[in-house]
C-alpha cells in the first residue's frame, strides 16, 4: 500500500517524535476495515513511537480511528482511509501530536485556546479534493490546542448514507 520511498521518508520524519502516538482503531466488521488496518500497520512500522491499537470505543464505524497521546484521545479522528490528499493530514496530525510545533497565527491560536464549550467538527472530504486537507489540518490543530475541540475527517465516498442524509453537494463540507 505504501511504497518503500514513502516509508523511508516517514522514517526520517518520525525520528524527532517526542511523544508516543497510538492510532486507536474501532473494532468491528466493515468491508474496507482490513485495508485500513493494513495501511495503519504499515504506517506504524516506521517508528517505535507509533502503535496501532484496536479497541471498542463506540466510534462512528469500524473504519474510524483516533490519535491517542499519553493514553488520552487528543480529539483528532479519521473515518475512512486517509490516503490521497488526506495522507498529509494524517502525517501532520501524528507529527503535531508528538510535539512538532503548530504553525498558527497568534491571534487565532488565542481565540481557539479560549473556547470553553465542547465543539466537534465533522469534515466531509473526497480523497481527490485539493482544498479538503487545508480544512482538515486546521481543525486538527484546533483540537490539539484545546481539549474542548475535536475534529473528524469523514471520507464521503465511504459514508454515502451520511452524504445523502445531509444532502451534501460538495466538499469540503464542515458540520
Amino acid at each position: 500500500m505504501l511504497s518503500n520511498d514513502i516509508l523511508n521518508a516517514l522514517k526520517s520524519y518520525t525520528q524527532n517524535m517526542t511523544n508516543k502516538v497510538s492510532l486507536v482503531l474501532q473494532t468491528g466488521e466493515q468491508e474496507k476495515r482490513s485495508e485500513l488496518k493494513a495501511f495503519l500497520t504499515q504506517l506504524c512500522s516506521v517508528s517505535d513511537n507509533l502503535s496501532l491499537v484496536e479497541r471498542d470505543e463506540n466510534l462512528r464505524s469500524p473504519i474510524t480511528f483516533y490519535l491517542e497521546v499519553e493514553g488520552k484521545n487528543n480529539g483528532i479522528h479519521f473515518s475512512g482511509i486517509p490516503s490521497g490528499h488526506e495522507f498529509n493530514s494524517l502525517i501532520l496530525a501524528i507529527l503535531q501530536s508528538s510535539g512538532t510545533e503548530l504553525k498558527l497565527d497568534k491571534t487565532l491560536r488565542g481565540m481557539i485556546e479560549k473556547i470553553q464549550e465542547k465543539l466537534h467538527f465533522e469534515v466531509f472530504i473526497s480523497l481527490s479534493c485539493h482544498n479538503c486537507p487545508d480544512v482538515v489540518q486546521s481543525l486538527n490543530q484546533f483540537a490539539l490546542l484545546n481539549d474542548q475541540v475535536s475534529s473528524e475527517m469523514i471520507d464521503g465516498g465511504l459514508f454515502q448514507e451520511l452524504i445523502e442524509e445531509r444532502n451534501i453537494q460538495g466538499v469540503p463540507s464542515v458540520y
